[in-house]
């Protein structure tokens, strides 16, 4: 199994056990934003029920929301599982930096 796979598999395990709360904002950095993919690399804090702190890269629910983003802000974001991929569904600026 790849490591992607095996990543995938973890997340969607957490989320069975019913503890992750996908309406909580996560603290995070962006580490890389590929328009093109639709995706962003986010160092991110715990999620909770979801997984450990880390830097992972997500496919985001719409290109949207990465619009005017920069690498190496600080973000609050949301993140859930679709169809055996982590996807972010919002991002806003971290206004406490």
């Amino acid at each position: 199994m790849s490591q992607t796979s095996w990543a995938q598999k973890n997340h969607a395990d957490h989320l069975k056990s019913g503890s992750y709360d996908a309406t909580k904002l996560v603290g995070g950095e962006v580490r890389k934003i590929d328009l093109a993919q639709e995706k962003i690399s986010i160092r991110h804090d715990e999620i909770r029920g979801f997984m450990p702190r880390m830097t992972m890269v997500y496919a985001v629910k719409s290109p949207k929301i990465l619009k005017d983003l920069m690498v190496g802000e600080r973000i609050q974001f949301l993140a859930v599982e679709e169809n055996g991929k982590s996807v972010v569904t919002k991002i806003q600026r971290d206004i406490c930096e």
